[in-house]
């Protein structure tokens, strides 16, 4: 499936090469490898395979692109610079392909979806601590979505509709069946919270597990991962251990072309949890809900608007 769309997104590509476009050449990255030095400048279409150094590739063939300030893994972009044989020297900000995900899975802990528990003092039915359900990151994530496309999140799946029990990587691992049969466009990976009793290298073992079993489906999903939520910032020090589970989760992700990000600013930040601590004040208040969306628009929000 992923062959044939870029299959079909190039044919595309081919017949708009074939329209005036000015002084600029509609170029194909493989093309390049053939033409070292075509007329300047040229525009390539490719898709993000790393970022340090951005490197984009038409599926047979991947050139380094400099000048461009920020990209995602994953991403299609088309890109307008001056090809010296060796790399892409972008003139101007790169044009995101518009991509819009009907399908929405969202995957995670209570942080993600809790159902109530008057006995700890939880009487939601939606991301614990979020004041409303409509305030959780789940829902602010569909709320920026659909306000971007109307095709967006037109069904939503997530880990309470698959009765998953718990909130660890291996429940995760344990619905994976589930999981894979809603065949979403668009998935969201929020865990790590409640895995204490796994070491950082079998939380490794397990996370990358879980990436390949969702990526390995037809359609290939597009992926965004979160970070570990922790609110004393000494938790994200280099060497304490949600550090180096962010490590391994951003090591996975950059491997296979999903963006990650962080929790680090929002976590540790006082004005995201409320004060008092208990098994329900440690989690995101509106605030740090807001904080997770704001992420997830951060690194998704290019490619659902195409800017």
């Amino acid at each position: 499936m992923r062959r044939e769309l870029l299959r079909w997104i190039f044919s595309a590509y081919i017949a708009l090469s074939c329209l005036p476009c000015g002084a600029v050449l509609n170029v194909r990255i493989s093309d390049l490898q053939h033409q070292p030095q075509p007329p300047n400048p040229v525009r390539v279409f490719g898709r993000v395979t790393q970022v340090d150094p951005l490197t984009i590739t038409d599926g047979k063939w991947s050139i380094r692109v400099d000048g461009v300030a920020k990209a995602e893994p994953g991403q299609f972009l088309y890109v307008t610079g001056d090809w010296d044989g060796q790399r892409l020297l972008a003139g101007s900000s790169p044009q995101v392909l518009k991509r819009v995900y009907p399908k929405y899975l969202s995957l995670g802990d209570s942080i993600t979806y809790h159902p109530p528990l008057p006995s700890i003092g939880w009487y939601g039915a939606w991301g614990m601590k979020a004041s409303a359900q409509e305030k959780d990151y789940v829902h602010l994530a569909m709320a920026m979505m659909r306000a971007a496309d109307a095709g967006n999140a037109v069904e939503h799946y997530s880990s309470h509709g698959a009765n998953q029990e718990g909130g660890k990587i291996t429940h995760i691992l344990g619905k994976m069946a589930t999981y894979k049969s809603y065949r979403a466009d668009l998935i969201t990976l929020q865990i790590g919270e409640n895995d204490h009793d796994l070491t950082i290298d079998q939380f490794r073992q397990y996370y990358e597990q879980a990436l390949d079993a969702l990526l390995d489906n037809n359609p290939r999903p597009r992926i965004f991962c979160f970070g570990v939520w922790a609110t004393d910032p000494r938790a994200y020090q280099p060497g304490a251990r949600v550090y180096l589970m962010e490590q391994a989760m951003k090591a996975a992700c950059d491997a296979r072309e999903i963006p990650f990000r962080s929790l680090k600013e929002v976590g540790s930040n006082p004005l995201c949890h409320d004060p008092g601590g208990g098994a329900v004040n440690w989690h995101p208040n509106d605030a740090g809900m807001q904080g997770y969306a704001d992420l997830f628009w951060e690194a998704m929000g290019p490619e659902l608007t195409g800017q």
